[in-house]
């Protein structure tokens, strides 16, 4: 049986393959990789759109249904399933995409795997009210060899229960006390002064790649928030340029807001820009970036200036190091890059001072009475 509307048009790689009830469906392949199934109507622009994300590899952005959430087992109400069903569906619409799908992987990974019963039963059957503090450090303890993913899960299950404090839900919250496990990695690779110009040799100003590069480095967004930045969070005030964004990472949270001066090199980028182009990075089809898109997009420049070490994140930890060495202090490094806290704040100013506490105390270790031998 054939598709139930006929295509207006043929792309190589995009295969129709309905499923068991004979309902259509339309995947797009290559040769050697998986299949990647097209949501979106036939024949509307949004189906063609989504057959050119999978093309380039890059998720599609557009209004394609989402599949809904479908707990492995019926959530019994007071069961740690149906408060984690709960605290997605009360709060997902106030979340960024992309963290609503980390904390839903992050509980729904928990509540599927019988970790914490000896008799097998799914964590998610568990009655939520008996977690307590051992559960937790069990459960981060899983993941240790992933120490970020370990602690990933203790402030899942906390930023959980705290909401179903503050909703009447829960009395106590287990995780409150969980300390988290040392994580011994730098993390991302923070490029270097070099680096950016190697980069630069590469890409050439007025190339998608260099107006990235800009961004990230003179702004400290993260990805997501470099992919939505548009004209609209570009403002004037007293005589200055300056660009005025609320981060993804913090709407559903602090709600700080980023109000920081437009630098020099971004804004002549911006206005070498069509008028008519309302988000300042594109893609070859002239839409915006998604966050991984974008990511990938930076992975390809990196790679082609020969910087397989460098990322799109390792440019915010560059600026925050040339800012802390040039002197900016922790608030203003807070406010700069929309901190919440001065943690991550003091980490770049004390390494800033001792790297020059380092270099004048280096000065002073002297031996007047040692002659260099000449020959």
């Amino acid at each position: 049986m054939g598709p139930s509307v006929k295509l207006e048009f043929n792309i190589k790689g995009l295969v129709y393959d309905p499923d068991h009830r004979g309902n259509d469906r339309y995947y797009f392949r290559r040769k050697g990789q998986k299949k990647i199934r097209i949501h979106s109507a036939p024949n509307t622009e949004a189906f063609r759109e989504e057959v050119r994300c999978a093309e380039l590899g890059i998720p599609f952005s557009g209004d394609a249904p989402k599949p809904a959430i479908k707990p492995s087992i019926k959530a019994k109400p007071g069961s740690l399933k149906w408060l984690a069903l709960e605290f997605l569906r009360r709060n997902r619409d106030s979340w960024s995409e992309a963290y609503g799908n980390t904390i839903e992987g992050v509980l729904t990974e928990i509540c599927d795997s019988a970790t914490l019963s000896a008799n097998g039963t799914r964590n998610g059957d568990l009655t939520y009210a008996g977690m307590q503090l051992k559960h937790v450090a069990q459960l981060r303890d899983e993941k240790s060899a992933l120490p970020n993913a370990a602690n990933r899960r203790v402030k899942t299950i906390s930023a959980m229960y705290n909401w179903a404090i503050g909703a009447g839900i829960a009395t106590n919250n287990p995780a409150d006390k969980c300390p988290k496990l040392k994580v011994k990695s730098e993390g991302f690779h923070t490029w270097t002064i070099d680096e950016i110009r190697k980069y630069q040799e590469r890409h050439a100003p007025g190339t998608k790649a260099d107006l990235a590069l800009r961004i990230f480095l003179f702004t400290g967004f993260r990805k997501g928030d470099a992919a939505i930045f548009n004209r609209r969070h570009v403002y004037e005030a007293e005589g200055e340029r300056r660009i005025r964004l609320t981060p993804n990472k913090t709407k559903g949270s602090s709600g700080v807001t980023v109000d920081i001066p437009l630098l020099g090199p971004l804004a002549d980028a911006i206005d070498n820009l069509p008028k008519t182009q309302l988000t300042i990075l594109q893609t070859e089809h002239d839409r915006p970036y998604t966050a991984n898109g974008l990511g990938n997009a930076m992975r390809d420049w990196c790679d082609q200036a020969g910087l397989r070490h460098c990322s799109a994140h390792g440019l915010r930890k560059a600026g925050a190091v040339i800012a802390a060495e040039s002197g900016a202090t922790s608030q203003q490094l807070q406010a700069i890059f929309g901190w919440t806290t001065s943690a991550q704040a003091d980490h770049y100013t004390r390494a800033a001072s001792r790297k020059k506490l380092a270099t004048d105390g280096a000065k002073l270790i002297t031996l007047t009475e040692m002659k260099v031998r000449r020959s």
